[in-house]
């Protein structure tokens, strides 16, 4: 396979991403991406990690930051100025527990 001219390595994609977990997966997906998206997904790294310490959520691993191309989802500020109220902050497990309907 040749390199695509002016692309991100994935070495370079893996040394950002700072959840190294199933490398060999996240590579892959890697692999499967133009080279614009590659450079896409890399300038997307720290507002992803940024947005989900905001809505209180873990990161994925790379390999479904790749797979379900994260760099393009809206940030939190962007899905809140679009609904009307107050946002309501992530429901813990209990809390849902206790919302499900009783059959």
């Amino acid at each position: 396979m040749t390199k695509e001219k002016n692309a991100p390595t994935f070495a370079e994609f893996w040394n950002l991403y700072a959840l190294k977990r199933d490398k060999i997966a996240a590579e892959r997906a890697w692999n499967r991406l133009p080279a614009k998206d590659k450079q896409a997904a890399i300038n997307g790294i720290d507002r992803y990690c940024e947005d989900c310490k905001k809505r209180g959520i873990s990161r994925m691993y790379a390999q479904g930051y790749l797979n379900h191309r994260r760099w393009e989802d809206e940030p939190e500020e962007d899905i809140s100025a679009k609904t009307a109220g107050t946002p309501q902050p992530p429901l813990q497990a209990a809390d849902a527990f206790d919302q499900m309907e009783t059959w």
